[in-house]
C-alpha cells in the first residue's frame, strides 16, 4: 500500500511539472507575440515612408529647397538658439 506522503509528493511533482511547462509555453508565446509586434511596426513604418506625403515631402526637400536663395539658407554651423532649440538666424537679408 502507498503512503499518503508518497501521493502528496507525487502530486506536488506533477503541479510543479504543469506550472514549469505553463511558463515555457508563456515564454514561447511572448516571443512570438513580440515577433508580430515588431513586423507590425515594420509594416506600418514602411507604409507611411510610401505614402504619397511622405514623398511629395522627400520631393519638396530635395527638389525645392536646394532652389532657395542663399540668405534663406541655414548653416548647421551658423547662428544659434534661444536655449529652447529654436534657431535665431535672421533671414530679412
Amino acid at each position: 500500500m502507498v503512503s499518503f506522503e508518497l501521493w502528496s509528493t507525487i502530486a506536488s511533482v506533477g503541479t510543479f511539472l504543469v506550472i514549469a511547462a505553463t511558463a515555457v509555453v508563456a515564454i514561447i508565446q511572448l516571443r512570438h507575440t513580440r515577433s508580430g509586434n515588431q513586423i507590425a511596426a515594420a509594416m506600418t513604418i514602411h507604409s507611411f515612408v510610401e505614402s504619397q506625403e511622405f514623398q511629395e515631402g522627400r520631393r519638396f526637400i530635395r527638389d525645392e529647397l536646394v532652389n532657395l536663395p542663399p540668405r534663406c539658407r541655414v548653416s548647421p554651423h551658423a547662428g544659434g538658439n534661444d536655449n529652447q532649440g529654436r534657431a535665431t538666424n535672421d533671414f530679412s537679408g
